[in-house]
């Protein structure tokens, strides 16, 4: 029969729950990274401070030297990669807080890139990971989904002018598709029932629960932080 609760051990998570079956996700960059390929950049090519008062390309372009140098799983980076972008737009994010991000993506276990997971799965783990870094006291309400939705729209920098799709009858042309997906599928885990009834995102917000669980039933949203944070993200923690 159908699955209707979420799997208590993401370790024994169906492989087959990371092949994705719809649309709603948006597409990421293909092909990896070369670290042979790309002129390498001096430290002092790079602010110190990036961000909303910064250059925000440098942080794209010092993400993906990481990425190349440490020889980091392309999925999971890049997606890390395109959160930061967004943070740091909104907030102050220092070089040192963009490499301790990226540490922790190679501290991760063997399971996280072994197994082909829902791309809810792996979004909610790199929000987890970036906010412990950028926003700290978020962080710990984003692992207790009780994080405000005032409070993950500034922290995501995804005001109602980027994350509205339609005005009346004509298309908003500040809508950012990709910022907006990110802000759904996080509050999505703060409360399923207000993203679904909530029409001042997108149609397919309905759909978020596919990224979770083949069927859109993961069972209990809320507990996903907290499952990652658990079984993900602490396993490497002294």
């Amino acid at each position: 029969g159908l699955r209707h609760t979420m799997a208590m051990d993401l370790q024994q998570r169906p492989p087959e729950h990371g092949h994705r079956r719809h649309h709603t996700r948006p597409e990421t960059e293909n092909g990896r990274l070369s670290s042979t390929n790309a002129p390498r950049q001096k430290w002092g090519d790079y602010p110190r401070t990036i961000g909303s008062r910064g250059n925000e390309t440098s942080i794209a372009r010092y993400s993906a030297q990481l990425i190349a140098d440490m020889k980091l799983p392309e999925k999971l980076s890049s997606r890390c990669a395109r959160l930061v972008s967004y943070v740091a737009a909104q907030n102050e994010v220092s070089l040192r807080d963009v490499g301790k991000v990226f540490s922790q993506i190679a501290l991760l276990p063997k399971v996280v890139f072994e197994k082909n997971w829902l791309g809810g799965w792996t979004d909610i783990l790199c929000v987890l990971l970036v906010s412990s870094v950028v926003d700290p006291r978020l962080h710990k309400k984003l692992i207790f989904s009780n994080a405000s939705v005032d409070e993950i729209r500034g922290f995501l920098g995804a005001s109602k002018a980027k994350t509205t799709e339609r005005i009346q009858d004509d298309y908003n042309t500040l809508y950012d598709h990709n910022l907006t997906f990110w802000l759904v599928t996080i509050l999505y885990t703060c409360g399923s029932d207000s993203v679904a009834e909530n029409k001042d995102f997108p149609s397919w917000r309905s759909e978020i629960g596919k990224q979770f669980e083949e069927y859109g039933s993961p069972g209990e949203p809320k507990r996903i932080p907290s499952q990652i944070q658990k079984d993900w993200v602490d396993v490497f923690r002294i």
